[in-house]
C-alpha cells in the first residue's frame, strides 16, 4: 500500500508536478489516518 504512494511521490516529484499531487495526497492519507484512529 505504501509502496504504491511511495512510487506516485517519486514519478511526480520527476515530473515536477510534485507540490499539485502531493497536496491532495497529503489530504487523503490524514484522512485515513483520522478514519481509522478516531480519537
Amino acid at each position: 500500500m505504501s509502496s504504491r504512494y511511495v512510487l506516485f511521490y517519486l514519478i511526480s516529484s520527476s515530473s515536477g508536478r510534485a507540490s499539485e499531487l502531493v497536496a491532495p495526497l497529503r489530504q487523503m492519507l490524514q484522512s485515513r489516518s483520522d478514519t481509522s484512529s478516531d480519537n
